[in-house]
């Protein structure tokens, strides 16, 4: 399994949840994606970041995924009205891929 962790600071809260509610209901309509959580910081610092957690079979379907939301005109329209509007800090989102533990460990013993 892959775990794509995508994070983004923001300067308001509520709306950021309200952006990140339209970002799930679209991946989930459009690209059929079954595992996607939102998480807001609960005790950090400023307590300001939103974590997106979107789960894939293996690297092929989130490199599947990846291109459909590189040419994906509705996604792109929702982020860039959030950092239009300044519910997004500039230039802060940022991407971390997760291998599961299980799948590292047999890819390390090949």
């Amino acid at each position: 399994m892959i775990r794509l962790v995508r994070t983004v600071h923001t300067n308001d809260v509520q709306a950021a949840m309200n952006v990140a509610s339209q970002v799930v209901d679209h991946f989930k309509g459009k690209h059929s994606q079954k595992s996607i959580q939102v998480f807001a910081d609960r005790f950090a610092a400023g307590g300001r970041r939103l974590h997106w957690h979107i789960d894939f079979e293996d690297l092929a379907h989130f490199e599947k995924w990846q291109a459909d939301i590189a040419g994906d005109e509705k996604y792109r329209s929702i982020i860039e009205q959030a950092q239009g509007s300044g519910t997004f800090v500039p230039n802060s989102m940022s991407d971390v891929i997760g291998l599961e533990i299980g799948a590292a460990a047999q890819l390390a013993l090949h």
